[in-house]
């Protein structure tokens, strides 16, 4: 989008959290949005709070900015993944159901939903220590590193959770699919291993 300067594009995230990650993007790609969607179904008060401010300047500052839509509902509603249209997103991001099962699903119902040349990726793609060293390519998701990747300084230097099951579970929706996987380092080069923030991977839809 940065370098046709032709259009805009729809974004899709899954899983608004805290709604950090939605401020970086319209910080970030702001100009380049015409529609953003966030479908989290328990929202709290930082995730509105950043939602409104973003639409106030949106209505007030950028006029001719992005649309932005909340759903309140589940990604695997069928209500909720049939209001798209296949082809329709430039960009999915998927950070939701963190379990296996979660993972594939939203990975198999909104991958569809992408257009050819787009990007679909998705957060916490990493394994626990034990599983990286039996799993061949699996990212560690590290230790926690105060304040960055925790706000509890007495976490600081324990292992970081596992999310091993979106990991397998985005490998078995890549090779059922016939494409791999592009994945961050989050500082995970040099001596820090432990990286201030777990892996996100992503792809560039071909077809």
């Amino acid at each position: 989008l940065q370098n046709s300067k032709e259009r805009k594009g729809n974004f899709l995230e899954i899983g608004g959290g805290s709604g950090k990650f939605f401020d970086h993007n319209m910080n970030s790609f702001g100009s380049l949005i015409s529609t953003y969607v966030i479908i989290e179904p328990y929202p709290n008060d930082e995730f509105s709070r950043a939602v409104q401010s973003w639409k106030h300047k949106v209505q007030h500052m950028m006029r001719g900015g992005a649309n932005i839509t909340v759903i309140h509902d589940f990604s695997t509603n069928n209500d909720v993944i049939d209001a798209f249209p296949d082809n329709y997103f430039d960009f999915v991001y998927i950070d939701g159901d963190h379990s296996y099962k979660g993972a594939k699903s939203d990975l198999r119902n909104y991958y569809p939903k992408v257009r050819r040349g787009g990007v679909i990726a998705g957060h916490d793609y990493c394994c626990s220590y034990k599983e990286w060293k039996e799993i061949l390519h699996a990212p560690w998701c590290g230790k926690y590193i105060y304040p960055h990747s925790t706000s509890t300084e007495s976490k600081d230097g324990k292992e970081k959770a596992s999310w091993c099951g979106i990991y397998k579970g985005a490998e078995e929706f890549a090779k059922e699919n016939n494409f791999y996987w592009f994945y961050t380092l989050e500082g995970r080069q040099g001596r820090n291993n432990a990286g201030r923030d777990n892996p996100s991977y992503f792809t560039f839809k071909q077809s």
